[in-house]
């Protein structure tokens, strides 16, 4: 039993290693303080991207406080956090070619990377999900999984149905946010 401990506080360590040396690396920040959404759990507050050799991460962090199983979604409540991300020569204006998200199953957050678009939803690779606080998400994923391209452009998204925000006709979601707003952000990964 000690045995096991000690490899399971060394993996641990290991991981919060990795994703410390994610966020001191390349990293670029944008503050959403605009009133472009009503205010809801998800509102975005700011959020960062980063590199270190092959993993990328990506921090969302919003104005409330949430709890981890706020991100279960069903068709009546339907909730996401998530990063879009194009490829170089996709339209930003045009569908989004992945996107990294968390899923809420069995007590515990999932991170995904989904191929979207032409190609329908086939996931490509997994993040690794951390929430250092209840303000935020960090998804660290290799640079395989979004075709190991030199540079990409992302946009960081939100959406929440609850209190405050109910569910419309027409829309996915009681409450959505963005940032940048209205536009994608170039990460390039060649520095």
């Amino acid at each position: 039993m000690r045995r096991s401990s000690i490899s399971l506080f060394a993996t641990l360590g290991l991981v919060a290693l990795a994703t410390a040396a994610i966020a001191g690396a390349d990293t670029m920040a944008v503050l959403d303080g605009s009133t472009n959404a009503r205010a809801n759990k998800f509102d975005i507050s700011e959020t960062s991207a980063g590199h270190e050799g092959n993993l990328l991460s990506q921090e969302i962090r919003t104005y409330s406080r949430w709890r981890s199983r706020e991100l279960v979604s069903t068709a009546s409540q339907p909730r996401l956090i998530a990063l879009y991300i194009w490829r170089p020569g996709s339209k930003p204006s045009g569908r989004h070619d992945y996107e990294v998200f968390a899923q809420f199953k069995n007590g515990k957050l999932r991170g995904y990377v989904l191929r979207v678009g032409r190609h329908g939803g086939r996931v490509t690779g997994h993040a690794r999900v951390r929430r250092h606080d209840r303000f935020g998400i960090t998804y660290v994923f290799p640079r395989g999984a979004i075709g190991n391209p030199r540079s990409y452009r992302w946009e960081a998204v939100t959406g929440f149905t609850g209190p405050g925000c109910p569910k419309q006709a027409g829309f996915q979601f009681g409450c959505d946010d963005s940032a940048p707003t209205g536009s994608t952000k170039l990460h390039r990964l060649d520095r």
